[in-house]
């Protein structure tokens, strides 16, 4: 296009609680100049449930900008993005209201990331650091301001006779009014990512906002990776969630733990996941264990 080389696709996602479509254009070169260039423009409808009994669906519209330059092992990256969303909160108690809330979201993003991981899909040795911040001012067009900082620290050990002691610990930081519109984007305590056992729960939708503007999630995760024959390897895992912050959440839900063991199909382009992890910390949702099919680690 335009004497470039760039690259465009659609790509989509659909289960009962999630529907996602998403069409982006990108181009490694600007200007003669080696940074990578990305448009994306996506569509995406999401449905939660909470113990409280509080029914939550959002839809989202929304544009993206970013450029991302990249010196070896180093990728330093920086955007903008526009959003438009709608969510609407229902209680399962016929007293209780509706709640609609519309708004927009302006922000500039930026991030940078250190990987020195020997394999990205079956990592044996070395470590990952990612960093990302994110600003949502009013003067830029948000209905609310809102930031974000995000900090990720992956370490892999190797150990004798083939095993690998893979470590995780991911913390977030939020503040703002503004962060009530979002949802989709946060990180959850929950799901095959971060505590295996418990059901995806964001922390935006049970209502927390009322109390305060400022909430964090510490996620920690640990997991021994061994060979069974051939392509087949395990793993033993024990995950852990605390949220900080002002909010009005039962003791019993500010921390999650969970333990459980996976297995492994290593293919030379993809890994297949199969997880089962059980809730040490029960509640009225979260009283059993869960099965989890995935592509690719959990981290």
């Amino acid at each position: 296009m335009f004497g470039r080389g760039i690259t465009g696709g659609i790509a989509g996602r659909v289960n009962p609680s999630d529907r996602v479509v998403r069409v982006y254009l990108s181009s490694r070169r600007i200007f003669g100049k080696p940074f990578q260039t990305n448009f994306y423009v996506g569509d995406e409808w999401q449905r939660e449930i909470s113990q409280e009994g509080l029914h939550a669906e959002q839809r989202t519209k929304d544009f993206t900008f970013d450029q991302r330059i990249r010196f070896r092992s180093l990728q330093l990256a920086y955007g903008y993005n526009y959003q438009k969303q709608d969510l609407r909160i229902t209680s399962d108690d016929p007293a209780v209201p509706p709640v609609q809330l519309k708004g927009n979201l302006s922000r500039l993003l930026g991030s940078f990331y250190y990987d020195r991981r020997d394999n990205v899909l079956d990592t044996s040795r070395g470590f990952f650091h990612s960093t990302s911040a994110e600003i949502a001012p009013e003067w830029l067009g948000s209905t609310a301001y809102y930031r974000k900082y995000l900090n990720q620290d992956f370490y892999f050990l190797p150990l004798p006779g083939t095993l690998v002691l893979a470590s995780a610990a991911r913390i977030e930081l939020a503040s703002g009014p503004g962060q009530v519109f979002i949802t989709s984007e946060r990180l959850h305590a929950g799901g095959s990512t971060t505590i295996r056992g418990y059901d995806d729960v964001s922390l935006e939708l049970l209502g927390q906002e009322a109390v305060g503007h400022r909430t964090s999630l510490l996620v920690l995760n640990e997991e021994l990776r061994f060979p069974i024959v051939r392509r087949f390897r395990g793993a033993l895992f024990v995950d852990h969630g605390t949220f900080f912050g002002e909010f009005n959440l039962p003791d019993l839900n500010k921390n999650r733990t969970s333990a459980g063991l996976g297995v492994r199909f290593v293919l030379p382009f993809i890994l297949l996941r199969v997880d089962y992890g059980y809730p040490l910390k029960q509640d009225s949702t979260n009283d059993h264990g869960r099965w989890y099919f995935a592509i690719g680690q959990a981290f």
